[in-house]
């Protein structure tokens, strides 16, 4: 019985979030396991492992809302895995947007394309 209510309270989260426009379905696509990869970008082997360990769960945070991850000790107490966490997020976030403005402009052509063939 909990299985079917907890399986009918996620179908019912989707349904609203897939409804809220791109970043809905950003997040259904990430839960799914649908939509594009965001690989982390390489980041210079000089910066400090806590800032690069943070710029990765932010980045992972902003691309895969699923998988958020953020040392809350770590980004209080940690100078360098604050501003990783933060620049890993920001980065992710225009990784995001850059794939969101690509999808809308090959499905703007898409339709330009249709209508110019009928």
């Amino acid at each position: 019985m909990k299985t079917r209510l907890w399986i009918i309270i996620v179908l019912l989260v989707c349904a609203f979030l897939a409804g809220c426009g791109d970043v809905g379905n950003l997040v259904v696509n990430d839960v799914l396991g649908f939509g594009p990869e965001y690989p982390t970008p390489e980041l210079s082997e000089d910066l400090p492992p806590t800032y690069v360990s943070g710029f990765e769960q932010g980045y992972q945070s902003a691309t895969y809302p699923s998988r958020f991850a953020k040392d809350l000790e770590a980004y209080s107490g940690q100078p360098h895995y604050h501003e990783g966490w933060d620049d890993g997020y920001a980065a992710g976030q225009a990784a995001v947007q850059k794939e969101l403005v690509r999808q809308q402009r090959a499905a703007a052509d898409a339709e330009f394309l249709g209508a110019m063939r009928h």
